[in-house]
């Protein structure tokens, strides 16, 4: 039920003896949840996860394609789940795909030397994950970010989306 104009408040977030931080290390009050996606504002990132529930961000990874086992802990909505580039990479391209999932893949079929097939990828193709209302307001975010937002130095002058990290001294941005 969040759209890309429901306000959060980027205030201090205290969850147990855990306290979210912003990467910058300040707060701006009321903030789009569009805004807080570009800016890469963690506290809104952390109650948007609580306020749907760390099991539907779960089931919501999995439907996109990663296939990893996540903790159910707040900080999930930061990206502390170690995944795969080739799984992340198909998970985002499901938005550009218009809500489809994608399988990645880099062999169509294997056969040896008298052309018998040993292996030939199987898939039922690409399945409905996200509705396409939602498809084209993620999108919409997604290309606030490179225009507007912390992926800013990414803005190739053409449509486009994306999504950046702030934190880690960029280990593990691409």
């Amino acid at each position: 039920g969040l759209r890309p104009n429901t306000v959060f408040n980027d205030e201090p977030v205290k969850i147990g003896n855990w306290r979210p931080a912003n990467f910058n290390r300040k707060f701006q009050g009321p903030v789009s949840l569009g805004d807080a996606l570009a800016g890469s504002i963690n506290t809104v990132a952390v109650k948007v996860g609580r306020k749907a529930g760390m099991d539907k961000v779960i089931a919501t990874a999995r439907r996109l394609g990663l296939p990893v086992t996540f903790k159910s802990h707040p900080s999930l909505a930061l990206g502390v789940g170690e995944v795969h580039l080739l799984d992340l990479t198909s998970a985002y391209a499901t938005f550009a795909n218009g809500g489809e999932s994608v399988w990645s893949h880099g062999i169509l079929e294997i056969s040896d030397s008298d052309g018998q097939i040993l292996y030939r990828r199987n898939s039922s193709g690409p399945r409905r994950v996200i509705d396409n209302v939602y498809v084209a307001a993620i999108n919409s975010m997604l290309s606030n970010a490179v225009s507007n937002g912390t992926g800013k130095k990414a803005d190739i002058g053409r449509p486009q989306a994306g999504k950046t990290g702030t934190s880690q001294n960029f280990r593990d941005a691409w």
